[in-house]
């Protein structure tokens, strides 16, 4: 056996061990994933408002709100007296936003706008942070998974003072913490539950582990420089065998894709293909795409909108890490999944 392979088994036993855990104390009894929520950015962003309203059923007052301020805007909660939070508030031109801290009193505006796998609408941050019924926007939040910046068509040439990136997988997550952590959650169960469950739930959508596992994984590298080691040629291997089942999902998705009668390809790169209809015109059109993230880690099939050859992504249907595709026959199941998808999209 390869130490390599010895070392994928030792992180297969912790795994397996708080798999168990999670087990035996009901940790999979996750009321966001039952109810397929997990990844709905309507409804999570109903969560996160109710936690962040100060007149939430949570009956904390602002004690959430205070927490979100100072740990992910980095904004003196004492700077907003009266704080309103409102859920997708209109704004000129019909626009909706998210959510929307505001301080009438003190004519302060705080938009954020809500993004777990929808794509950026056309000049719609730009509109956020000038159209906000004449109440000062100091920036616009930008919540992702990631915190990656939004599309130039979306930001309309604000720059990157104007924007506060923010995301699920770092901000949210500590957010999230100090608010588990806090006394008044501790003395109330159901709440602290919920908030238990929406952490793992961003855990999973953001591909990340949970902390006791993480550590304990960290722990048994840190004591053996072999493992060390050997944990970074897998770390390369891994940035590999991603590129490799790319490249085969793209290709195996290209071949049946020619089935489909009137469909054109659009030329593939490395990051996403196009499919259109070849009735459409050539250089202002909807297509469909299928999209690899920076390091190829997740998968999306999205619909795409081109103005004088300028993609924008205007909507996400559906993603899925790239772990999803190896093994067995996944990898023409989720080929399948897309290319279903598509037909029913395109007719």
């Amino acid at each position: 056996m390869t130490d390599e392979k010895y070392l994928l088994q030792c992180i297969n036993r912790i795994s397996l061990k708080y798999k168990t855990i999670a087990e035996a104390t009901g940790k999979h009894f996750n009321i966001f994933e039952i109810t397929h929520i997990n990844t709905d950015e309507v409804r999570l962003c109903r969560v996160l408002n109710e936690l962040l309203n100060p007149l939430g059923k949570h009956y904390l007052g602002r004690l959430y709100l205070d927490l979100f301020l100072e740990i992910v805007l980095k904004i003196n909660p004492k700077n907003l007296k009266h704080p309103l939070v409102e859920r997708e508030k209109v704004i000129e031109g019909q626009r909706r936003i998210d959510i929307c801290i505001n301080d009438y009193t003190e004519q302060i505006c705080i938009p954020i706008e809500v993004k777990i796998n929808a794509g950026d609408q056309e000049t719609q941050l730009y509109d956020y942070a000038k159209k906000s019924h004449g109440i000062s926007c100091v920036k616009v939040y930008y919540l992702t998974k990631y915190g990656t910046n939004a599309s130039i068509e979306s930001r309309c040439g604000l720059d990157d003072s104007e924007i506060g990136c923010i995301s699920w997988d770092k901000d949210i997550l500590n957010w999230l913490t100090a608010c588990i952590c806090n006394v008044a959650t501790i003395n109330r169960a159901p709440i602290r539950e919920i908030l238990q469950q929406f952490k793992i739930t961003i855990l999973n959508f953001t591909n990340q582990i949970e902390e006791n596992e993480l550590m304990e994984t960290v722990n048994m590298l840190m004591k053996n420089q072999e493992d060390f080691k050997n944990a970074e040629k897998i770390v390369n291997a891994l940035a590999a065998a991603r590129d490799n089942l790319w490249k085969e999902f793209c290709n195996k998705s290209i071949a049946k894709a020619k089935d489909i009668p009137d469909i054109e390809i659009l030329t593939p790169n490395d990051w996403n293909i196009h499919f259109k209809l070849k009735s459409e015109d050539c250089t202002n059109y909807t297509a469909f795409c299928i999209n690899a993230n920076q390091n190829r880690s997740e998968i999306s099939f999205c619909k795409v909108n081109v103005q004088n050859n300028k993609p924008v992504i205007k909507e996400t249907y559906k993603s899925f890490s790239t772990a999803e595709l190896a093994g067995g026959n996944n990898l023409e199941m989720k080929v399948d999944e897309c290319i279903n998808n598509l037909c029913k999209k395109l007719q």
